[in-house]
């Protein structure tokens, strides 16, 4: 995650603005936005104590915020404290919305936040699948091939040459990164980029099902908020759009994509606020962008447990098989 710095009056004036939504039209903020609200303010605005925060009203977090990087999280961020409740709240959005406006920013997430207020995913859904066509242009997972734009909008297809490099992995020595990978999909009865009703390619999901074998999330619907938590923590691409639709999908009881081809069901109330802040947290903590910097490919064969001591990551759980 791309991090701005906030000095000491600019992160209070954030924390007072995300406060401020969560207060909107003089409701109570929940419990999951205020532990939000705690868990945010020290993590990325260097604000240990929120007891004392006043709220602070859109212009004056422009007035205070000038910097486009720091706008651009704080939009971010605004959302975000809205988005943490199981049915947010229309006024939260609102307020948000205004936020956002003074910033002079339009976040990802903010069609997506609307949306969920009134239970109806529609253009948010329209928005991602563009945002994944731009992006996998642009880093080249696309490679301007008409099978793969093909294949992203089709939920079955088969080629043998895409999965012979996953299906290899199944060889290699147990306690290899590459041989984890292959019994994580396996053991819960997933297929391959390649095989018949497996994920292209392009979809981007290899990045993120190795964030639950490096940051030890399980698939459960509250390990699916965790783990990408840590990964919005630990890359670069995608990630506050990924972090709102599993907030969506997991907490809010939302369907955002193809349930079949996508292995899940949507849940409800299933946010740890707690446990989100600290994914998060283990995700910042990360020494290399697990998107950008560093080819999955290339350290199939590396042993696990070593993969994660040069990453950073500690304490995570073995979930190569569901439950353990």
């Amino acid at each position: 995650m791309k991090r701005p710095e906030f000095s000491a009056s600019e992160g209070t004036s954030l924390a007072g603005a995300m406060l401020a939504v969560a207060s909107a039209g003089g409701r109570t903020p929940t419990s999951p936005q205020v532990a939000v609200i705690d868990g945010l303010a020290a993590l990325l605005l260097s604000v240990p104590q929120t007891a004392a925060l006043m709220p602070v009203e859109p212009a004056d977090l422009a007035q205070s915020l000038t910097d486009s990087e720091q706008r651009h999280m704080a939009a971010q961020l605004l959302v975000l404290v809205a988005l943490v409740d199981e049915r947010p709240d229309e006024r939260c959005a609102h307020a948000a919305e205004r936020a956002c406006r003074a910033l002079g920013v339009h976040p990802e997430n903010l069609d997506l936040l609307h949306e969920v207020v009134q239970r109806r995913i529609h253009r948010s859904r329209h928005h991602m699948f563009r945002r994944f066509l731009i992006d996998g242009l642009r880093t080249g997972s696309l490679s301007g091939d008409v099978i793969a734009l093909r294949d992203l909008v089709r939920e079955r297809h088969d080629h043998p040459d895409i999965a012979a490099p996953y299906l290899a992995l199944e060889s290699l020595p147990e306690d290899t990164f590459g041989n984890a990978f292959f019994q994580f999909y396996r053991n819960r009865g997933w297929r391959f980029p390649g095989e018949d009703g497996g994920l292209p390619t392009a979809y981007g999901f290899e990045v993120h099902d190795a964030c639950h074998l490096l940051s030890g999330y399980d698939t459960t619907p509250e390990d699916e908020i965790n783990v990408v938590a840590f990964q919005a923590g630990a890359t670069s691409r995608l990630p506050w759009l990924v972090l709102g639709v599993n907030l969506v999908t997991f907490n809010s009881g939302l369907a955002y994509g193809p349930t079949t081809l996508l292995h899940y069901a949507p849940h409800e109330g299933n946010l740890d606020p707690g446990e989100f802040i600290r994914a998060l947290d283990r995700g910042i903590s990360v020494r290399r962008d697990l998107d950008a910097d560093l080819d999955l490919h290339s350290v199939w064969q590396t042993p696990l447990d070593e993969l994660r001591e040069e990453l950073g990551i500690e304490g995570a759980r073995d979930v190569r098989v569901p439950g353990h």
